[in-house]
């Protein structure tokens, strides 16, 4: 599993990484390293594959998509979130 962790100005606790399909255990079309359960492959190789970040001390998140509209009121000090 090849792993690419970004080079960005955060705080020493934000830690973030991204892999690519190098290393697991999917085959085509989903090769190699699939860790979505929702598009097909099958999921015992997923399950592998997400044990595989574990053997690493990663975790796997969902991915969610959404919209968020934020109005700053800077007025108040305040932030209004709002999920549209």
């Amino acid at each position: 599993m090849r792993i690419i962790q970004p080079n960005w100005p955060v705080a020493n606790n934000i830690h973030a990484f991204t892999t690519t399909r190098e290393g697991g255990v999917s085959t085509a079309p989903f090769n190699d390293f699939n860790l979505g359960d929702h598009v097909g492959d099958d999921k015992s190789a997923v399950k592998i594959n997400r044990a595989l970040l574990v053997e690493k001390n990663l975790t796997y998140l969902k991915s969610l998509y959404f919209s968020l509209k934020l109005t700053v009121h800077a007025l108040f000090n305040s932030l209004i979130w709002t999920i549209i």
